[in-house]
């Protein structure tokens, strides 16, 4: 029975494990680039974010679409995006994503 447990605890934990390689069971605060195009120029003028979270991994609601953030930001030109993502003990996760443009 232990090793049923045992089991079910470490599949909880990879299955609400954010989508980063490298992440901490107790804590992880973690930023990288997910996606860049060829608009890049410089430093971008505009610059906005959405996220989205789970909790026990049970629960999870957000929009953090590149589509979403864009529009409501007004950015027309995308340069680059980047992902933070805040975890605790694998069962509180936020992911934000924040695109740079014009």
């Amino acid at each position: 029975m232990k090793k049923l447990i045992l089991a079910g605890m470490v599949a909880l934990f990879m299955m609400t494990t954010a989508s980063f390689a490298q992440t901490g069971i107790i804590f992880t605060s973690i930023s990288a680039p997910a996606a860049v195009t060829s608009n890049t120029i410089g430093a971008a003028p505009k610059a906005a974010s959405g996220s989205y979270s789970s909790v026990l991994g049970l629960i999870a609601t957000g929009d953090a679409s590149i589509n979403t953030i864009s529009k409501e930001a007004g950015i027309t030109k995308i340069y680059y995006v980047d992902e933070h993502v805040t975890s605790i003990l694998s069962l509180f996760v936020t992911v934000k994503f924040t695109v740079y443009g014009e």
